[in-house]
């Protein structure tokens, strides 16, 4: 059970209820019981979405496969099962073998620059 309950249809505010129809517009989307949750708060849900830019911009600067590919590994080394499954998910459904990947030494290196532990400043 969550903390913290996705926001109903009836409960959103007209600033919420915009968001929520440009992010599905703009990104081809539904609203998960996740984003649901962030739309208590306008901010957190706007800061949180800025995830979908980001992608479209490493997918500009590397293309679909490779920003699918790289996500995927800061994904595993994040140890986030939720979105690992999901882009192994993509990566089965574009046709590849998620355990059989063939990949370039170029695109080695950044999948292990996505893969590496980050030290935050303490």
């Amino acid at each position: 059970m969550p903390r913290i309950a996705p926001l109903e249809t009836n409960e959103q505010s007209t600033e919420i209820k915009i968001a929520f129809i440009q992010h599905k517009t703009v990104y081809n989307t539904k609203i998960t019981n996740m984003k649901a949750t962030l739309g208590h708060s306008p901010t957190a849900f706007n800061v949180y979405m800025q995830w979908y830019p980001l992608f479209e911009e490493l997918k500009r600067l590397t293309g679909t496969r490779l920003a699918t590919l790289f996500a995927w590994s800061v994904s595993e080394a994040s140890d986030c099962p939720l979105c690992s499954t999901y882009f192994r998910k993509a990566i089965i459904e574009s046709g590849e073998n998620p355990e059989a990947l063939v990949i370039t030494e170029d695109e080695q290196q950044l999948l292990t620059f996505g893969a590496a532990k980050r030290i935050c400043c303490r």
